[in-house]
């Protein structure tokens, strides 16, 4: 999709940018937990799929090594990806706000992006890899 939209000057926006709180910390700061009010349990789920929560604490522990909050590495992160214009981001919260805005002046680099690309291929979802191939 980011490849036609290149070539074709088709502006990009992030839908999510965070995944729902996953890619913000919500999850995994303080172990591996399902807040209380959050979508997930809203939905009635008691669990998040099994592949996502490597990816969830590698997001943590690289936005430690920068010192820089979760949302914030998510965030810078999308906008290094190639064709993307802006993501939309989503806060329920002024704190929520606050913390995402800090990303602003954070850059992604190019180890760090590899790191990313590594634990989510390009092009592939973030799912349990038992369910089998990636319906296309």
């Amino acid at each position: 999709m980011l490849p036609f939209c290149q070539k074709y000057e088709v502006a990009t926006i992030c839908w999510a940018p965070l995944a729902r709180g996953r890619l913000a910390g919500t999850y995994t700061r303080g172990g591996r937990k399902i807040p209380d009010g959050n979508l997930v349990q809203s939905t009635k789920q008691n669990r998040l799929p099994t592949s996502q929560w490597p990816v969830m604490e590698a997001v943590d522990k690289m936005a430690d090594a920068k010192g820089i909050s979760s949302s914030q590495f998510s965030i810078a992160w999308c906008l290094q990806v190639p064709g993307v214009t802006c993501p939309i981001i989503g806060p329920r919260t002024l704190d929520q706000l606050e913390r995402q805005h800090g990303r602003i002046e954070r850059d992604i680099d190019d180890a760090e992006l590899k790191t990313v690309d590594e634990l989510n291929p390009p092009g592939e979802l973030c799912r349990d890899r038992n369910l089998g191939a990636v319906p296309r």
